[in-house]
């Protein structure tokens, strides 16, 4: 358990407009994130935020400590690439709400070793937000696409910011 006693790193809601009904509920939640992962790896004695499916837990857990409903990973149709044909079955990776409004994501994870490019970054964020895209209108108010930037054991948080161009 001593690793999980040592990650101290912080959840952060980088960017966003105060003027959205968004911004005090998300950041709630983000406040939630380190406890909700802090909590998860002392019952299970490694990080939980080694995939995408337990981050997705860890993010779910966290809404609710704030306050929100929330599911991960569960099944919904999904719109064709071309949306003109018969929706498919698929799954989403996240949803969260509460009574004024709801939300799906689809989330990519990446390990950031230092030196990945930013562009890397870039592309498997838009990859979430064109995958959001393809869930259908019944599966929340907004869609948006989540990047999961995890750092490997042994990585200090300064060594990350120096992102590659």
């Amino acid at each position: 358990m001593a690793a999980a006693e040592n990650r101290t790193r912080q959840a952060e809601c980088l960017k966003t407009d105060q003027r959205r009904i968004e911004a005090p509920l998300w950041q709630r939640w983000m406040d939630q994130v380190s406890k909700s992962r802090r909590n998860f790896a002392e019952l299970i004695d490694f990080d939980p935020l080694t995939n995408e499916t337990a981050s997705m837990s860890v993010l779910a857990a966290a809404a609710s400590r704030s306050g929100l409903f929330a599911m991960t990973h569960y099944v919904c149709d999904k719109h064709q690439k071309d949306r003109r044909k018969r929706l498919r079955r698929g799954r989403a990776d996240l949803w969260v709400g509460n009574s004024i409004c709801t939300w799906a994501f689809e989330a990519k994870q990446i390990r950031c070793w230092p030196g990945v490019r930013l562009t890397t970054l870039e592309a498997r964020l838009e990859l979430a937000r064109h995958n959001a895209g393809e869930l259908p209108e019944s599966e929340g108010d907004r869609f948006f696409g989540i990047l999961v930037a995890t750092l490997p054991d042994g990585v200090q948080h300064t060594q990350a910011r120096g992102l590659s161009e």
